[in-house]
């Protein structure tokens, strides 16, 4: 960034990012120096907004059934609950961490996720009834954004848990 000026920012990041940016640091690197790599690192990918148009349409056979990249976390989750009734959210937590989807995470509270939608009129959540997790703790909506950029690390944690899911292009 030769010529740039220089201006500092400060941001707030959860605990979780900031050890998630921790762990890629090399030597005396900064949290900037971090960012700044990830950046220059994404300079040549291409995505649907940025040239290639071609949306990733890929399906995945879950327990019988086609699901694409949002229905099929969210069956997952369901049948994980199912099997584990007694789970607090923290529990689900650790089994699909928020990193696995991004700046969403997999979780949010159900009535945080109807306010989104309220204020946005955008759906980033399953928030119909029959879509929602009821724990102990509260109820809580799966995020509903999944692209290819995220859906490959939900798909490794599903299969540690022993679910099998296979992609198909049909």
């Amino acid at each position: 960034m030769k010529g740039a000026t220089r201006m500092t920012k400060t941001i707030d990041i959860t605990d979780e990012l900031y050890e998630r940016l921790a762990g890629l640091a090399k030597g005396f690197d900064t949290p900037a120096d971090v960012i700044g790599r990830l950046l220059e690192s994404t300079n040549n990918v291409t995505t649907p907004a940025s040239g290639s148009g071609k949306k990733d349409t890929t399906k995945y056979i879950f327990d019988g059934d086609k699901y694409g990249k949002g229905k099929l976390v969210l069956a997952v989750i369901k049948k994980y609950y199912d099997k584990n009734r007694n789970l607090s959210i923290d529990d689900l937590m650790k089994a699909f961490p928020s990193h696995l989807q991004g700046s969403m995470g997999v979780f949010s509270k159900y009535e945080d996720a109807r306010k989104i939608f309220s204020e946005t009129g955008h759906k980033r959540h399953f928030i119909d009834a029959d879509e929602l997790i009821n724990t102990a703790d509260g109820r809580y909506a799966v995020c509903s954004q999944w692209g290819k950029g995220n859906i490959n690390a939900f798909i490794d944690a599903a299969r540690k848990l022993n679910f099998k899911i296979t992609p198909t292009d049909i």
